[in-house]
Order: C-alpha cells, then sequence, then structure tokens
C-alpha cells in the first residue's frame, strides 16, 4: 500500500512535470519564430541601410555637379530638375518598402502579436511565478 501511494505520488510528478515541459517546448518554439523573423528584419534594415548611404553619396554628387554649374542657368535649372526626379524616385522606393515591411507584419502576425502583448492578453516572457499561477488555475 504504501509503495502505491510512492508510485501514485511519483506519477503526479511526472504528470506535472510533462505539461511543463510541454510548456517550455512550446515557448521554444515561438522564440524560435521570432528570432527567425528578427533576423528577417534586420536583413531588410541593413539593405535599407545601404540604400540610404548610396542615396546620400548620390546627393552629394548631385550637388557638387549643382555647384559647379552655378554660372549657367540652364544647366542649374537640368540639375535641379535632376536632382527633383532622384529626389522623387527615392521618395517612391522608400514608401515602396515601408509599405512592404507593414504588410510582411500584417501578413506574419507580428502587428497582432504585438497589439495582444500591449493589451495583455499575451505574454511576451513567461517567468516561474506565471507558470506556477497557470498550473494552479488548472490544478
Amino acid at each position: 500500500m504504501e509503495t502505491a501511494e510512492k508510485l501514485a505520488s511519483i506519477e503526479t510528478d511526472l504528470d506535472s512535470n510533462q505539461a511543463v515541459l510541454a510548456t517550455y517546448n512550446e515557448q521554444i518554439s515561438e522564440l524560435k519564430a521570432i528570432i527567425k523573423q528578427s533576423a528577417k528584419q534586420i536583413e531588410a534594415l541593413s539593405r535599407e541601410v545601404a540604400i540610404v548611404k548610396s542615396t546620400e553619396a548620390a546627393q552629394k554628387a548631385s550637388e557638387a555637379t549643382a555647384a559647379q554649374f552655378n554660372g549657367t542657368n540652364s544647366s542649374l535649372r537640368s540639375a535641379s530638375a535632376s536632382m527633383a526626379r532622384i529626389k522623387e524616385k527615392q521618395q517612391k522606393r522608400k514608401d515602396k518598402m515601408k509599405s512592404a515591411r507593414e504588410l510582411a507584419r500584417e501578413t506574419t502576425g507580428a502587428d497582432l502579436n504585438d497589439k495582444l502583448a500591449q493589451a495583455g492578453v499575451i505574454g511576451s516572457k513567461s517567468s516561474a511565478s506565471s507558470i506556477l499561477d497557470r498550473y494552479k488555475k488548472t490544478a
């Protein structure tokens, strides 16, 4: 009888530990997905930084060119028109990239997860006390 009670206690502990393990495995999967998404965002931002740097170099070159043609009105107007076209193209590219990032956030559900986290519906981190509270509620 004493052995059966001890086995029952061990089985209860095992069930509890398996539930905790399942929760941990789920959280690990979620964290891996978040890390993967963050890596993609970092890559996109790196590309954007490269574009911004090249844009700045092109603008400086355009400014230098415009400064050389300062005395000639037709050349200056042409350079100013070119600069305006370049800026317009850059703005369009920037708007497209912004739209693509927003669309990516919406399609991956990151936007929804952020809103749920802000509303307190889901938590961004789990602590031992939150896990214990969760299991006390189910027990």
